[in-house]
């Protein structure tokens, strides 16, 4: 192998799975390269659907010694595997044999969305994926499992089998009238960003406020839609730059001749970043519902229940028990929880030492929140960091 290793990087950025994957690669290739890098041409280069192939017998001219591609069929797949070259893929469809996949974990996806649209004590719950690909069916299983276990179960959208149906303008009457069959107010969980623009545009048109009767909740964070969307969009990040930096520390082993020691790379998800479209607690109870939405915006300054009571002129004892009645948790109880969601968040995005962190929302020491951060979170700390970090 040359001294620059070249590489044909071939995946799709125009959402933000596949750019958070390429920025992982190339910050790679900052520390550990650099690598030399090909890329297909722009959309307004490329003359026929022809182009949108591959093209692997560039590898003649390129001399390539490693590739990171989005695949879009078994026909690229095949192209990729009978090239000889190292390769690590990512998918639409279903996982590729043969070849190291650069999977979403589907599982924690869909529990992550039940959780939130649980936390917003909705009663009524649906999910809008697409049936033809594995990653939305299993986040919509996991979904449905999650809402089993706490007594409910979701509505589920099934695409239209015909091909014709399925062109958005045909579809979205389809979808329309599915929506309008679902009682009201219901939360809905769509498989990534672009659906839930489906869902929020077919709102929009069918007279649906958002959220107030059809609350929203996406997969990806791409900006690009969620903040351009009226209501602006809730969604699951992925940390796609670690798996992209994952992946291309995998592919440089392989170019190297090394057996890969891993069988796929898992993206994971990150805590929900919550705007308007799922900002809303579904209860009856409207001084429970402010107090609850005091609490989400005010969890830093917090220093007793009692606070939270004389927001809404309450006695403690009366706030209690009305917390106890309409949504079964202590008012304590849900401080503590989301003062966790807040720690996770500072864990993912920032470098601040962990004492810090823990001060920043009311604790005197990690040793004071560890035991409720292992609890909701499943693993400590320091743990959560390093497994779900943005840095590779």
């Amino acid at each position: 192998m040359r001294d620059l290793p070249r590489v044909l990087l071939l995946l799709e950025t125009g959402n933000e799975y596949g750019r958070g994957l390429a920025r992982g690669v190339a910050r790679y290739s900052h520390l550990h390269g650099p690598w030399s890098f090909f890329r297909s041409p722009p959309f307004y280069r490329t003359q026929s659907a022809r182009s949108q192939k591959l093209h692997l017998p560039l590898r003649s001219k390129f001399d390539a010694d490693g590739i990171l591609a989005h695949v879009n069929d078994l026909v690229h797949a095949e192209e990729i595997l009978g090239s000889g070259i190292p390769a690590i893929v990512t998918y639409v469809f279903e996982p590729i044999p043969g070849l190291i996949n650069i999977k979403s974990d589907s599982w924690a996806v869909g529990r992550s969305g039940a959780e939130h649209l649980l936390e917003r004590r909705f009663m009524h719950f649906a999910y809008c994926g697409y049936d033809d690909t594995a990653w939305s069916r299993h986040r919509a299983e996991s979904f449905s499992i999650r809402l089993a276990e706490a007594g409910f179960s979701p509505y589920l959208y099934h695409q239209p089998r015909c091909a014709r149906k399925r062109v958005w303008e045909n579809e979205q009457i389809m979808m329309a009238k599915w929506i309008l069959s679902l009682p009201k107010p219901v939360a809905i969980m769509a498989c990534n960003d672009a659906r839930a623009q489906e869902v929020s545009e077919v709102c929009k048109t069918s007279g649906f406020s958002v959220p107030e009767q059809v609350a929203i909740l996406g997969v990806d964070n791409d900006a690009m839609i969620c903040d351009l969307s009226d209501p602006p969009l809730s969604s699951i990040p992925l940390n796609t730059e670690r798996a992209g930096f994952e992946a291309a520390e995998c592919l440089e082993r392989l170019m190297r001749g090394a057996s890969p020691d891993i069988e796929c790379i898992r993206v994971h998800p990150e805590p929900v970043v919550v705007r308007q479209s799922t900002d809303i607690t579904a209860i009856s109870d409207e001084v429970v519902a402010i107090s609850l939405r005091y609490i989400r915006l005010h969890v830093d300054e917090i220093q007793s229940c009692e606070d939270v009571a004389r927001t809404v002129n309450l006695s403690l004892r009366q706030l209690q028990k009305r917390f106890r009645k309409a949504i079964g948790v202590e008012i304590n109880k849900e401080i503590r929880r989301i003062r966790m969601q807040k720690v996770a968040r500072l864990l993912i995005d920032t470098t601040m030492p962990i004492s810090k962190i823990t001060n920043q929302v009311g604790y005197e020491s990690p040793k004071s929140i560890a035991v409720f951060f292992r609890s909701m979170m499943g693993v400590g700390l320091s743990e959560y960091r390093k497994n779900y970090s943005k840095k590779g």
